[in-house]
């Protein structure tokens, strides 16, 4: 029997359609797998937290590693917070209560300060380079880098201590100098893992406690909640408010991410207290007593710590939310790896209840 051309027409036609709708339905398919198998974990947390230095570590342990010219981007922000670190801490040096004094190098912060602006646009000059090596050799700027314990502190000293390397003129940030770059207090940064076959996403939202309302109903579908707040806050008044202490605005934060009708079903908030390194040493000079008059524990770090643990933990009023804490820095890569396999096996088995 002999078909007809038109017959054999439609028959083909049939068939593109039918490839088609099969195309069309694995589609559909992959998108519903897709969304079925990413998982959404938001960073939250107020300005010097540490968020973006998170972020940096999640990328770095995703293996995306940035291109030479991507970095190259990333060196007058490195060079402006060199700037603003160094304006805080001579201002600290000079309001220090043991009294550090420059020596014989006011005339090269003077400089620094006046010649800020091309610091901040890459143009260091020899005169300006000069004046960075005499204040890293200034016994008062080390004597007091030894003693000082925020993030200035902290800053400088690492600028200090590879200040050769950072002011030359072909300088790009490395992965370690990436850690110390702060981001703006705006904006959404985002990295994803892949974890047998599965994608977890991590969108870090720069904004502070006092915007929260502008963006929360847009994170209802959220696996879980990374905050991370600043243990070196305990005794640092905030700038607009200097009768509040900022680890008392970060427990008012993260109260209200804990208990909000937002988030949808997210029941794991991973709780971070960052910067233990810079707390065991503020803590030895700084009592808690200043942010907790209740506390009645000795000096020790880690004891202090754990009771500023205790006190987020409380905040939690919601039954459906687990905290999970950790006490540590987010600058070591080894600390933020196990933090991100706690969350993969905490989401894994949250999917299958």
């Amino acid at each position: 029997m002999r078909l007809s051309p038109n017959f054999c027409s439609c028959s083909a036609q049939v068939n593109e359609a039918r490839q088609h709708s099969r195309l069309i339905d694995t589609q559909l398919h992959n998108y519903v797998n897709e969304q079925l198998v990413t998982t959404n974990v938001i960073i939250l947390g107020n300005e010097s937290s540490g968020r973006n230095t998170i972020v940096n570590q999640v990328r770095s342990l995703s293996g995306r590693d940035l291109s030479d010219e991507d970095r190259v981007l990333l060196r007058l922000p490195f060079l402006a917070q060199i700037v603003l670190s160094l304006k805080k801490l001579l201002r600290d040096l000079g309001n220090f209560e043991e009294g550090f004094n420059l020596e014989n190098t006011i005339e090269d912060a003077q400089l620094i300060f006046r010649n800020a602006d091309q610091i901040k646009q890459g143009n260091l000059s020899t005169k300006v380079i000069a004046a960075l090596k005499n204040l890293r050799q200034d016994n008062a700027m080390q004597s007091y880098l030894k003693v000082a314990t925020d993030q200035a502190a902290d800053s400088s000293n690492y600028f200090f201590s590879s200040l050769e390397r950072l002011i030359h003129n072909n300088f790009v940030p490395s992965e370690d100098d990436m850690l110390h770059i702060k981001c703006g207090s705006c904006g959404i940064a985002e990295e994803t893992i892949t974890h047998v076959g599965d994608s977890f996403r991590f969108i870090c939202v720069f904004t502070n406690r006092s915007s929260i309302k502008k963006w929360v109903h847009f994170f209802e579908e959220v696996d879980a909640i990374i905050f991370i707040a600043s243990l070196v806050n305990y005794d640092e008044p905030l700038i607009h408010d200097p009768e509040k202490l900022r680890l008392r605005d970060d427990m008012a934060y993260f109260e209200s991410i804990c208990n909000s009708k937002w988030f949808g079903n997210c029941s794991q908030i991973v709780l971070i207290l960052n910067k233990f390194d810079l707390f065991t040493r503020k803590i030895a000079t700084s009592p808690l007593k200043i942010c907790f008059p209740d506390y009645r524990g000795s000096s020790d770090p880690m004891e202090a710590a754990q009771f500023i643990q205790k006190k987020f933990e409380a905040l939690n009023r919601n039954p459906l939310r687990t905290v999970h804490s950790y006490i540590t820095s987010v600058r070591s890569k080894d600390s933020v790896k196990e933090i991100v396999d706690a969350i993969i096996n905490l989401t894994a088995k949250s999917s299958k209840t």
